[in-house]
């Protein structure tokens, strides 16, 4: 995807999900890392693991942290937490999304966060569009 169309892109997304994303920038560099067939392969997964994410979160807020819901979601989470950070990493060849990589401490998990949050955003944005 061109630079011109990935920033088109975005603002539809943002039309979509009613706000601006806040990793903008870092999203950017992630979707022309998505330009060849294997980035696209894991920008996918990346877009996939970010939703399933972002819900595990929300579920953990809403049932509280000692849940048993909680407690199963936790260790999957902490996965895909490390795959997600992997996975940018990859695309992005160590540069960029400088928050992402690596997670370490609150500051770096809390950023983190916010990028798994536009990313979910992204994929819904996906499924409303082959919906259509």
């Amino acid at each position: 995807m061109t630079p011109e169309r990935a920033s088109d892109y975005l603002g539809e997304a943002e039309r979509y999900a009613g706000r601006r994303f806040e990793r903008r920038d870092d999203l950017m560099r992630l979707l022309g890392a998505a330009r060849s067939p294997e980035g696209a392969k894991l920008f996918d997964e990346l877009l996939f693991l970010s939703k399933f994410s972002d819900r595990a979160i929300g579920i953990i807020r809403r049932t509280g942290p000692e849940s048993d819901e909680a407690a199963k979601l936790t260790a999957e989470l902490a996965s895909a937490t490390a795959r997600i950070s992997e996975l940018v990493g990859r695309l992005l060849g160590g540069g960029g999304a400088d928050a992402a990589l690596p997670v370490s401490d609150h500051a770096s998990f809390a950023r983190l966060r916010v990028l798994i949050g536009d990313l979910a955003v992204l994929k819904n944005f996906e499924l409303h569009s082959e919906g259509k």
